[in-house]
């Protein structure tokens, strides 16, 4: 629960001590409830369209920066990993024990792999996804100077 909700239940309970939080709440969801569509009436919301344009494009944002996120800490992760399986295989090796340093050369590679075909397909989706952001923008940009260009005409029109 928002601090602000928090807050406005607090001010409500000294004005009424003998209310449960419980039945604040409930108020509070039967009032916005009982008065939802005066509310949504009167808020000035941009169009449709605007919303489900800019939201596109900030979903695409958000996925971008959680690959990026996903990339480095593939990274970090393949790094501390390999180091450590390193250093075990050449302790085998060090030991004498020739199968078990093979072995821990085998899962490094491996992991080395997997971590290239991983940091591959993240690449692609970021290159993806920055292409999506573009097209968006370059979408509302065209939009604005349609909507410019309209709005000139119509002018003109009135004079």
């Amino acid at each position: 629960m928002s601090d602000e909700i928090k807050e406005i239940i607090s001010i409500i309970k000294e004005k009424y001590p003998g209310a449960s939080e419980g039945k604040i709440k409930k108020a509070i969801i039967d009032f916005i409830n009982s008065n939802l569509s005066e509310i949504v009436a009167r808020t000035e919301l941009p169009p449709l369209k605007e919303l489900e344009i800019s939201s596109r494009k900030e979903r695409y944002r958000q996925a971008r920066s959680r690959v990026k996120s996903e990339k480095l800490q593939e990274d970090r992760s393949r790094t501390e990993l390999v180091r450590m399986l390193t250093a075990f295989q050449e302790e085998f090796s060090d030991r004498g024990l020739k199968e078990d340093a093979d072995r821990f050369a085998k899962h490094i590679k491996t992991i080395d792999g997997a971590s290239s075909t991983k940091k591959e397909a993240l690449m692609y989706v970021d290159s993806d996804l920055s292409e999506m952001i573009k097209r968006e923008e370059t979408s509302e940009e065209d939009r604005s100077r349609t909507t410019r260009k309209l709005k000139e005409l119509g002018d003109d029109a009135n004079e």
